[in-house]
């Protein structure tokens, strides 16, 4: 590999050939050179923003996913509680349909529950929504 014209390269090219080679050699090892830290946050920032400007339209539709999947990593849990309370409730409902006629009142019921001295199960009753015999 022929070495790069260094006279004609700028002091800061230059100084970056000159980590670029140290890296190289050093790749693989833990004892290759750190990081450095950018002298002028801004130019390069600005730099890398140039570099990034044909992925531009990639860049926002990904970061557009991103924030769907946020929202929906939030709204989930309240969908899926939602979902949870129409099953059980369901459940529930089937397993008392038995043991009271069709058209019994949830207050009905939970008096009945509390009178049989089930009153953990006249609780999980009274606080339904959508109670139906």
């Amino acid at each position: 590999m022929s070495a790069p014209n260094t006279a004609a390269l700028s002091e800061e090219e230059r100084y970056e050939l000159e980590l670029a080679e140290q890296a190289r050699l050093n790749s693989g090892s833990w004892d290759s050179v750190a990081p450095g830290k950018a002298a002028n946050f801004q130019q390069s920032f600005f730099r890398m923003v140039g570099l990034l400007g044909p992925y531009k339209w990639w860049f926002v539709f990904v970061s557009v996913l991103g924030a769907i999947g946020v929202v929906l990593a939030v709204i989930a849990p309240k969908v899926l509680g939602e979902a949870t309370n129409v099953i059980f409730e369901g459940v529930v409902s089937s397993a008392l349909g038995g043991q009271f006629p069709a058209g019994t009142t949830q207050a009905q019921v939970v008096d009945a529950l509390r009178a049989a001295d089930q009153n953990d199960i006249a609780n999980i009753v009274a606080a339904m929504q959508n109670f139906q015999v």
